[in-house]
């Protein structure tokens, strides 16, 4: 792979306006071609009146030629037109006549009229220089003539008047004579696109430069002489053009269309900054060894990649190879260097994410962005809409960049930014300035981008201590009541709540409330809530706050105050003669009562003797209360369901047992309800996840699909943990994603991870997680060298292959490191 002109790049750091230079913003004044090779492709406007916007249109194409096409070839495009003269005395016809007598292309565009006389015997100035142009074709062979007549309405054709007469006229004797080419058009977009392939083919056919003339440069150097790489790239391209304006002109291609090579170069050079689409890159990608890409091609792709980025937060969700493609990291820094303004001030919300996810991760610190203080005016207005964007973008990403290039001069302008008006801005720089004190603040972060609270850039900052340690409690109350923000911050709110022991009555309130929900995130965050909140020694300040809100306990306490005593009751003595009195107050044991006995007791001979009996179905207390609702006429459907429901509170609490014998005594009874079909079967399966046995990994897995996110956690976790080598080899092609992936990594930690050819196949699944783990081992086992063969082998060597496995090989030759985790990234 190599990169064409990648000089052009150099106006943006030699002062130049910086950013992705693209069609139309390159200078041509500042390209490093030198001036003695380039050769000058002379084109002459003529046309009567009435037609000034298809002579701009003739004007715009022959812009991004010069910008794109014209380069690559070492030629500058000049349009002469009668507007870009200055008058003087004489005959005006005969001042605009040596420009036709000096061009290379002679370009007529007729519509309505047809002009007037122009003194020399000519009855229109078109007239005049068409003739002029056609004599010396005939005499020299030059100019190429090309007429452009656009179309006119019927009606106007039934009585078109002297000045269309005229033009109809001309048009037959053109076609009689066959005197020159020409089109029709009727707009002029059409009119671009014929423009655009006679000037294209003009460039790419116009004769190379004579070998003496390079020979004779003032410095005499043989390099000049040398076939370079660079010199190399614009005849492959120019190759390119060339066949399409072959095809275009109905002639036999001398070379194969390149359709691919052909759209990317063609939105490349566009003025719209439409991004490449995803099979175009990928297949490009595939090539990129035995392409010479030009600089606007690089530059392009360089801004799909970025959008590509911002959009997917994991590197699974990515599609857009071109790390290597650019170079490496250190090509793709100075690439981020360049293009830092004008993409950080775009309205594209996922190009600014992606430039601010990727300069994070590469530690780049543009100069253009990061100007030292005192600020002329163009400066403070250049880093205010810079800043302005990328928080409208992402103020996340915004915060976590920043924080990957700090530097102590930085806080200054985190100070500017802060007494900005603009909302964004205000949130980004007060965030900043406390983040970057002295002593770090994370109060003003936490009030506006609470998530960020666990991003390691901002965990960096406060080193061993906690950004949750800076925060006042009534913003940790806040945090913790928030249901709708990640659970990771709600809880670690919530620890350092308890840490302070001030925990207030509506968290605890919010906890009871939640511990009932029925949705799975509900149960996620209220089942780690109430552990970390109750199942531990209390203060007596607490425990006050706690019993204003339970208020005298009683046979009518709900279930999850009731759950919550007897998690307190094991560390508390006072908590469990609460617990006791409640119990001794009841009528009868149930099962919800008879949890909080085996809770009160845990880790005793009596609540092992209870467990126990529960489970054999001998428990005195437990009969009387079968007894009771076999007289109050329950069905037997009734009284089985509560037996079973003795069995899961007591199998529940044998399973956690240390006793490993005890606890294997009673899995055959857990299979047996597991594996029925009563409405205990998934929690009895639960209690699989400490008996855990090779041969019950399959039946575990069954039910990860109705455990909430904490059970499903420590199920995936026993997996690993107790299935053998064989078994998780056929884990490894499980239809559930989290097992399958899981099998991987535990392959992998025990020295065991599957062959290459099997990665390669696991690289395929249909699963994005599964591959890109796959991809991940795969590459960690291969020397640098061997990453594009590798590559190209999962491309080529199947019917199909996935963009993010190709994306992540891309990322990894290129060496350029993962995002952090806080910025969306979930690493291998």
């Amino acid at each position: 792979m190599k990169i064409v002109a990648r000089d052009a790049l150099a106006p943006a750091r030699n002062g130049a306006e910086p950013g992705c230079v693209k069609a139309g913003d390159y200078d041509l004044k500042g390209s490093e071609v030198p001036s003695a090779k380039v050769r000058n492709l002379r084109v002459f406007l003529a046309s009567p009146g009435g037609l000034d916007a298809e002579r701009q249109a003739v004007e715009a194409v022959v812009s991004v030629l010069n910008a794109e096409i014209a380069l690559t070839n070492r030629v500058v495009i000049t349009v002469r037109r009668w507007e870009q003269m200055i008058g003087a005395a004489g005959n005006p016809q005969s001042q605009i006549n040596p420009g036709v007598d000096g061009c290379d292309i002679f370009v007529g565009i007729v519509h309505r009229r047809w002009g007037t006389a122009t003194g020399n015997g000519f009855d229109s100035g078109f007239g005049e220089e068409f003739a002029r142009a056609l004599d010396r074709w005939e005499r020299k062979g030059e100019p190429r003539i090309a007429l452009f007549f656009k179309q006119v309405d019927n009606e106007s054709l039934r009585d078109p008047g002297d000045q269309l007469k005229k033009v109809l006229e001309f048009r037959s004797s053109i076609e009689e004579k066959h005197t020159a080419f020409y089109n029709l058009f009727e707009s002029t977009d059409e009119l671009k696109i014929q423009v655009f392939q006679l000037l294209v083919e003009a460039v790419v056919r116009l004769p190379a430069e004579p070998q003496a003339e390079v020979a004779g440069t003032a410095t005499g150097d043989p390099a000049e002489t040398a076939a370079s790489d660079e010199e190399r790239g614009p005849g492959e391209l120019s190759s390119v053009l060339a066949a399409f304006a072959d095809v275009t002109a109905g002639r036999e291609p001398t070379t194969k269309l390149d359709v691919d090579r052909l759209e990317l170069f063609g939105l490349a050079a566009s003025r719209d900054d439409d991004p490449i689409p995803t099979h175009l890159a990928n297949r490009i990608f595939t090539r990129r060894e035995e392409i010479s890409f030009h600089w606007v091609e690089v530059a392009a792709w360089f801004r799909t990649y970025l959008m590509d980025l911002g959009r997917a937060s994991r590197a699974w969700e990515r599609v857009i190879p071109f790390a290597s493609v650019a170079g490496g990291a250190e090509q793709l820094g100075e690439l981020l260097e360049d293009s830092a303004v004008k993409v950080l001030t775009s309205k594209d919300s996922h190009l600014v994410a992606g430039w601010l996810r990727l300069a994070a991760a590469l530690k780049v610190r543009p100069k253009s962005i990061w100007l030292t203080p005192p600020l002329d005016e163009a400066q403070q207005s250049t880093l205010r809409e810079v800043w302005a964007s990328a928080s409208t973008a992402s103020i996340p990403l915004a915060v976590a960049y920043w924080l990957s290039v700090r530097r102590r001069q930085d806080l200054q302008l985190a100070k500017t930014l802060a007494e900005d008006g603009h909302d964004g801005l205000r949130s980004l720089g007060e965030s900043l300035v406390g983040l970057m004190r002295q002593k770090p603040d994370a109060t003003p972060l936490a009030r506006s981008m609470p998530d960020l609270l666990i991003d390691s850039s901002v965990s960096d900052v406060f080193g061993d201590s906690s950004p949750f340690a800076s925060l006042p409690a009534v913003d940790l109350e806040k945090l913790v009541l928030r249901s709708f923000l990640d659970k990771t911050v709600r809880l670690r709110a919530l620890d350092e709540l308890i840490s302070r022991d001030v925990v207030p009555s509506s968290v605890i309130k919010a906890v009871l409330k939640d511990e009932g929900s029925t949705s799975f995130i509900g149960r996620s965050w209220s089942a780690e809530a109430l552990e970390r909140l109750f199942d531990r020694a209390v203060s007596t300040s607490f425990m006050n706050r706690f019993m204003d809100i339970i208020g005298e306990p009683s046979e009518k306490l709900d279930g999850s105050a009731r759950a919550a005593l007897a998690r307190m009751a094991r560390h508390n003595a006072a908590i469990g003669e609460i617990v006791m009195s409640l119990l001794q107050n009841q009528v009868y044991l149930d099962a919800d009562n008879a949890s909080m006995l085996l809770s009160r007791y845990e880790g005793t001979t009596e609540a092992l003797d209870v467990a126990e009996s529960l489970l054999r179905g001998t428990n005195a207390e437990a009969s009387k209360f079968l007894d009771a609702l076999r007289g109050a006429g329950a069905d037997a459907h009734i009284i089985d369901f509560v037996q079973r429901k003795f069995e899961i509170v007591a199998l529940k609490y044998l399973s956690r047992l240390p006793d490993a014998r005890r606890r294997k005594r009673h899995l055959g009874r857990v299979r047996e309800l597991a594996t029925g079909d009563g409405i205990y079967q998934f929690q009895a399966t639960e209690c699989l996840i400490e008996m855990l046995e090779d041969e019950d990994v399959d039946l575990l897995i069954g039910g990860l699909t109705y455990m909430n996110e904490a059970t499903s956690s420590r199920a995936t976790a026993a997996i690993r943990r107790r299935a053998t080598l064989k078994r998780l080899n056929e884990l490894v092609g499980s239809q559930n994603e989290q097992v399958a992936v899981s099998a991987l990594i535990e392959l992998r930690k025990r020295g065991r991870a599957p062959s290459r050819r099997r990665l390669m196949v696991l690289m395929r699944s249909d699963m994005p997680m599964v591959r890109m783990a796959a991809a991940s081992i795969l590459i960690a086992e291969l020397d640098r060298p061997d990453l594009s063969e590798t590559l190209r082998k999962y491309v080529f060597g199947g019917a199909f292959y996935y963009y993010n496995v190709v994306c992540e090989f891309d990322r990894e030759m290129a060496q350029v490191p993962q995002a952090s985790p806080g910025m969306g990234e979930v690493t291998s």
